[in-house]
Order: C-alpha cells, then sequence, then structure tokens
C-alpha cells in the first residue's frame, strides 16, 4: 500500500515538473533593455528588445524601476508605451501600474501576428530621472510571458536587468578650430569640456 502511494506522489511530481519546463520559454528568449544613461531631471527613450523571437505574437512583462525613475504618461495617465514603426498596424500596446510598484506593459496582435524585425527594439518607453536620483539603478523586468504565434501557446521566459546610469549634468565637449596650410603636418587637435 505504502509503495503504491509512493509511486502515485512520484508520478504526480513528474506531472507537475513536466507541466513547468513545457511552458517554459528557451533560456534565450527573454524581454529587455540595453544599459543607459540619463541625465538627473531629463528624460530619455530606452528600448524593450525580444531575443529570438521570430515566431512570438505577443510579450507582457512587469517592470521595476527604483526610487528616482519614472516611465512617461500618455494622456490617461497611464505608462507610454510606443511600438516601432514594423508592427504599429499588426500590435497594440497597453500598460497598467501594479499595487506591488510594478508596470505591466502587453504588447499583442489581435489577429495573430508575429512581431516583424528590424534593427529597432519592438517598443519603447520613455524613462525620466528626477532631481535626486544619481548613480547606478538597476532596474528589474520580471513576469516575463511569450506568446508563440500559430499555436498561441504561453511561455515563461527568464527575468533580466538593466543598469540606468544617472549622471548630474550632461557633458559637452568642443573642439577648438584650427587650420594648417596645404602640405603641412596636421596641428595637434584640441578640445574643451564643459
Amino acid at each position: 500500500m505504502k509503495r503504491s502511494i509512493l509511486l502515485i506522489f512520484y508520478a504526480l511530481i513528474g506531472f507537475f515538473y513536466y507541466i513547468n519546463t513545457a511552458n517554459a520559454a528557451s533560456t534565450t528568449d527573454k524581454v529587455s533593455m540595453q544599459d543607459f544613461w540619463v541625465v538627473k531631471g531629463e528624460q530619455q527613450t530606452v528600448g524593450l528588445y525580444v531575443t529570438n523571437a521570430t515566431t512570438y505574437t505577443a510579450f507582457q512583462c512587469d517592470i521595476f524601476l527604483p526610487t528616482g525613475l519614472t516611465l512617461g504618461q500618455n494622456t490617461q495617465g497611464l505608462p507610454l508605451v510606443t511600438l516601432n514603426s514594423a508592427n504599429t498596424k499588426t500590435h497594440l500596446t497597453e500598460s497598467s501600474y501594479l499595487s506591488n510598484g510594478g508596470i505591466r506593459i502587453v504588447v499583442m496582435s489581435m489577429s495573430n501576428k508575429s512581431f516583424s524585425f528590424n534593427s529597432d527594439a519592438l517598443a519603447n518607453i520613455i524613462i525620466l530621472a528626477s532631481s535626486e536620483a544619481v548613480g547606478q539603478q538597476n532596474i528589474r523586468i520580471e513576469n516575463v510571458r511569450l506568446v508563440t504565434a500559430g499555436t498561441r501557446i504561453e511561455l515563461t521566459a527568464q527575468s533580466s536587468q538593466v543598469t540606468a546610469n544617472v549622471m548630474e549634468q550632461r557633458a559637452i565637449i568642443k573642439a577648438k578650430n584650427t587650420t594648417r596650410k596645404y602640405g603641412e603636418a596636421n596641428p595637434v587637435f584640441e578640445y574643451t569640456i564643459e
């Protein structure tokens, strides 16, 4: 009797393990952003990328920003998300604030069209840095879901993290004017930093 209960128990564990791993995306498939810099009190447009996504039709992710960084908002007061030009006719975006402090972003196709890719990000967000934020800030991307085209299977993907470097002020580099006569060697080129 005990042996049959143990066998059933192990069978159930194996079944649930199979269910969980069968719905996981490849370890290389993820939603990510590239590290970026922003001057405090200013904003920066940052791209959302989906890797190995030629067969995906939709994605969802939750973005967690540290204190001092916020997302730009649309006219309804929701986080502003814009699609790249290749997907504006086939996909829609939705965004909302979550009770746990995250920002949920959903990009989907009502007609199950897969994403079109070029060198641009699939979607862009605007990150604002408050005048108090300075230094390296970590942004987390969690609860990632990818939906395959055709079969419409939802897969979970790994979380990722991006570093935002918030700077005190923008540096301006100016080249100093210089001249030379034809045939002479180039002079030493100089510049100033403000």
